[in-house]
C-alpha cells in the first residue's frame, strides 16, 4: 500500500553529506536528495587525515547519478573495509557501486571485494563497464593503470536483486582507493503505508495509519474526507514526526451513511501525494441519540447527536446552566468556570426526550 511515487532523489540539490565534508574522520552520515538515506562508515588504520568523505555526479548510459564517494589511502589489511547502510532496500536500478583508482603508482598493486547483502544474505552482483585494464576475479576488482595515467582505472557493480548494505573491502600498497555509492537521479521512490484503516466508534470514525519508514520528507498529513467517493475535503491535519511511524485522527462529525477517507502527504516542498481510499459505512451502525464524552469531564466535553437536537444542561438542583440551539452532529461546550459536580444533559428532538448526567471533576 503505497501514496503516489515521489520525485527523483537529485530534485533537491543533489548528494550532500548530512554533518559535512569530513576530513580525518572515520565515520560520517550522508543523505542524498531527500528519499535515500545512507550511512557509511570506515573502518581499520589509514595514513592520518584520511579518509575523506565527498559527494560527486556521474551519467552512465544516459542516466545521472549522484554519488557519495569515500577517499581511502594507503592500507595493507585487508580486514579494513568501509560499509554503506542503507534505511530502505534498493536495487540495481536504483543504485549501483563504482569502485576507482584499482591500481596505485607503486608497487601498483590494489584489490577491492564489493559485496552487497539483504538481512546479512549475500545478493550476487555483475561487476561492469571495466576502464583501463580494469578486471574482477569472483566479487574483487583489482589490476588497472596506475594512478599516474590520465584516465583512472574503474570499474561498476550492480546487484542481482535489492540490498540494505554494501561492504567493500579494501586492499592497498599504496595511493588513494575510492568507493562510490551511485544513486539514479530520476529514480521514483514511493511513500509507503504499512496499514490505513477506519473504525466506526459510537459518535465518530478513528482513523489511524502507521509508515513502513519514518516520513523524513513529509511535512504534514491531510485527512479529507466524502460521502460519495469523489468531492473530498479536508477535515483536520496532523504533522508528521521524523521519527514517529503511527497515526491517527478522528471525525467527530461522521455522516449517517457511507464515509470515504483518504490521506494527502504534503512534502516539505509542497509535493502532494494520495494514499488509497478507504470507508466506513454507518448506517446500520447501532448508537444513542445523544452522546457525551469524555465523562467524567474537566475544562470541556463534546455532545453528539445523530438527529436534529435542542441541548439544555442544568444543575443537580434544577438551575438552568446552558442552552444549545437546534444542531445535528457534535459540539463542544466548555466548562472549564462551571463549578466541579454533577449536571444534568437533557435533549429534544420532536417528541424524543432524553437525559444523561455528565461529571466535571
Amino acid at each position: 500500500m503505497i501514496f503516489s511515487t515521489g520525485r527523483g532523489q537529485c530534485t533537491s540539490g543533489g548528494a550532500q553529506w548530512l554533518n559535512g565534508e569530513n576530513d580525518g574522520v572515520m565515520r560520517d552520515t550522508g543523505l542524498i536528495g531527500g528519499y535515500v538515506i545512507v550511512r557509511a562508515v570506515t573502518v581499520g588504520t589509514m595514513t592520518s587525515g584520511r579518509p575523506l568523505y565527498r559527494i560527486g555526479s556521474s551519467t552512465w548510459k544516459s542516466l545521472n547519478y549522484a554519488a557519495l564517494q569515500v577517499w581511502r589511502a594507503y592500507s595493507s589489511i585487508g580486514s579494513n573495509y568501509t560499509y554503506f547502510k542503507l534505511d530502505n532496500p534498493l536495487d540495481s536500478n536504483q543504485i549501483h557501486m563504482r569502485v576507482d583508482n584499482i591500481r596505485g603508482d607503486f608497487p601498483n598493486w590494489e584489490a577491492q571485494a564489493v559485496r552487497g547483502y539483504l538481512g546479512g544474505v549475500q545478493v550476487a552482483a555483475s561487476f561492469k563497464d571495466p576502464v583501463n585494464g580494469a578486471t574482477n576475479s569472483g566479487n574483487t576488482i583489482n589490476g588497472g593503470s596506475s594512478t599516474t595515467s590520465l584516465v583512472q582505472s574503474a570499474m561498476r557493480v550492480f546487484f542481482h536483486g535489492p540490498v540494505d548494505s554494501i561492504v567493500v573491502q579494501q586492499v592497498s600498497l599504496s595511493d588513494w582507493i575510492i568507493a562510490e555509492l551511485m544513486v539514479q537521479c530520476e529514480l521514483l521512490l514511493p511513500v509507503q503505508l504499512n496499514s490505513w484503516t477506519a473504525e466506526n466508534k459510537p459518535a465518530s470514525v478513528m482513523l489511524n495509519w502507521k509508515m513502513a519508514t519514518a516520513p523524513k520528507q513529509i511535512a504534514n498529513f491531510v485527512v479529507e474526507h466524502a460521502t460519495d467517493m469523489r468531492s473530498f475535503s479536508s477535515i483536520g491535519t496532523v504533522a508528521a514526526m521524523p521519527n514517529v511511524l503511527s497515526y491517527r485522527f478522528e471525525d467527530l462529525n461522521p455522516a449517517e451513511g457511507k464515509n470515504y477517507y483518504r490521506l494527502k502527504a504534503v512534502d516539505k516542498d509542497g509535493h502532494e501525494d494520495y494514499s488509497n481510499i478507504i470507508y466506513t459505512d454507518r448506517r446500520n451502525y447501532s448508537r444513542p441519540l445523544i452522546t457525551v464524552f469524555p465523562n467524567p469531564a474537566t475544562s470541556y466535553f463534546v455532545i453528539h447527536s445523530g438527529k436534529r437536537t435542542s441541548v439544555t444542561i442544568f444543575s443537580m438542583d434544577g438551575r438552568k446552566i446552558k442552552t444549545i440551539a437546534p444542531f445535528i452532529g457534535s459540539i463542544q461546550v466548555n466548562s472549564f468556570s462551571w463549578p466541579r459536580g454533577e449536571y444534568i444533559v437533557r435533549t429534544e428532538s420532536g417528541d424524543e426526550v432524553l437525559t444523561e448526567k455528565i461529571i466535571l471533576r
